[in-house]
């Protein structure tokens, strides 16, 4: 008498990644992520596992929002009855934020659709110990995010309360200089400032200033691959009313003296103001 193997059910497997900043490299992280994924549902075909070949890579995009071009099409794919199984490299992958992370859970929940994190190891939407573990995880990774932003805050309020430049873009006049970050004078760019100044202490108004600077030719600074624009009377007076040019920097409610060097001096700034 013969025995009838009984053949386990199919598993339909979603691999989804995410990469936060999109870089021109031949290997992406969504790359990386995916073939780690891969293997793992490879190893798991004894399960039944299968993998399916529409692919769900946000690649440049936050994990601080769940409105993501290739988790929205997982999510329809889900409520298509498409997928049984949602496989990731971390949770984090799928969300940072436990608010959003709740949502999420809610949703493979309640299509019946689980989840394995293929670096931690966890896999499952019944248990109650691996939901517990999913949230310390997703809280986990929000403090961190949180504590990191903070960090930087307080650095960079650090760094004005001294006068040092943190990060942003070079202001008309200045140039960085790529190994302190700090501004230096551009020689050219400085003695349009300082007749931006001469022109506003003589009476002359903002949109007038801007006329003449287009007049000129004179652009607006270009900065990475914004390439400089005509002035407006709203950029002149932005500009003006910038302590920067005479050697100030804001921190906080009050001006401390900034390391950048100044460009005009205090008695034209004044008057220009």
């Amino acid at each position: 008498m013969s025995r009838t193997v009984t053949e386990r059910p199919l598993v339909r497997c979603a691999i989804y990644t995410r990469q936060s900043v999109a870089r021109e490299t031949d290997l992406t992280s969504c790359e990386v992520q995916r073939e780690l994924c891969e293997a793992f549902i490879g190893s798991m075909q004894y399960e039944g596992w299968t993998c399916l070949a529409a692919r769900f890579d946000d690649l440049g995009v936050s994990g601080g929002t769940l409105d993501r071009p290739a988790l929205r099409r997982l999510v329809k794919a889900i409520a298509a009855g498409h997928v049984d199984h949602v496989v990731v490299h971390r949770f984090d992958r799928l969300t940072r934020s436990l608010r959003d992370w709740i949502v999420v859970r809610e949703l493979f929940d309640g299509a019946g659709v689980e989840l394995t994190a293929v670096a931690s190891g966890h896999a499952g939407q019944g248990s109650v110990l691996t939901g517990f573990i999913n949230n310390v995880l997703a809280s986990f990774g929000e403090f961190e995010r949180d504590l990191f932003g903070e960090r930087l805050r307080e650095s960079r309020a650090a760094r004005r309360a001294r006068g040092l430049r943190s990060s942003g873009r070079v202001p008309f006049g200045y140039q960085a200089n790529p190994a302190t970050r700090q501004l230096e004078v551009h020689l050219v760019e400085a003695e349009i400032v300082r007749e931006f100044f001469r022109r506003t202490a003589a009476g002359e108004n903002a949109e007038a200033i801007a006329r003449w600077a287009n007049n000129q030719g004179i652009t607006t600074k270009a900065n990475g691959k914004r390439k400089g624009g005509r002035w407006s009377g709203r950029t002149v007076i932005q500009l003006i009313r910038s302590p920067l040019y005479f050697g100030k920097v804001l921190s906080g409610p009050a001006f401390v003296h900034g390391v950048q060097p100044a460009i005009v001096d205090e008695e034209l700034a004044i008057a220009a103001w």
